[in-house]
């Protein structure tokens, strides 16, 4: 009742506005942790192998998915491997999954990691899908990277505009 209040005393009479903040609410009570920290990769499915890739170590992990450092057998190479999280593995994330397979497939730069494979693993009756692109050794976020090297907001947007140019 507190927050009903305070969220109409906010919205300083502006019913489009007050509108709008309810649903979020509203929303965001429904929601199955959508803003709760993502599980990391040890909360899922213990993976060993993903398809034809062995999996050697966790780069990171998000909200729906991990990626893997991984070997492939043939060709002989290190991967970055993409596993869509078996909790999040919905039909909408599921195709959202496979339209970002697709997307960076198609895309050809020298500043984007190139896909080499996608699929669908079955472990313990859960699909799985992933998919496998070039790893890059040391690869870090824009963030990242400007944070450490301590550069200033311009750097930073060039930095940026060199990734909006590789999409």
């Amino acid at each position: 009742s507190e927050r009903a209040a305070l969220v109409e005393r906010l919205s300083a009479g502006d019913p489009v506005l007050l509108a709008r903040v309810q649903a979020l609410l509203t929303g965001h009570e429904g929601s199955q942790g959508f803003l709760d920290p993502p599980r990391r990769a040890s909360d899922d499915l213990p993976l060993s192998v993903v398809g034809p890739f062995r999996v050697v170590r966790v780069i990171g992990a998000g909200g729906t998915g991990t990626v893997y450092e991984a070997e492939q057998e043939l060709p002989q190479r290190r991967v970055a491997l993409k596993v869509l999280r078996s909790g999040a593995a919905t039909r909408g994330a599921m195709r959202r999954f496979e339209a970002e397979a697709q997307v960076l497939g198609a895309l050809r730069h020298p500043s984007i990691a190139q896909v080499y494979q996608a699929g669908v693993h079955d472990a313990a009756g859960v699909s799985i899908p992933y998919f496998a692109m070039e790893l890059v050794p040391g690869a870090r976020t824009i963030c990242d990277f400007a944070a450490s090297h301590a550069l200033g907001v311009e750097a930073r947007l060039r930095l940026f505009l060199n990734a909006c140019d590789a999409v």
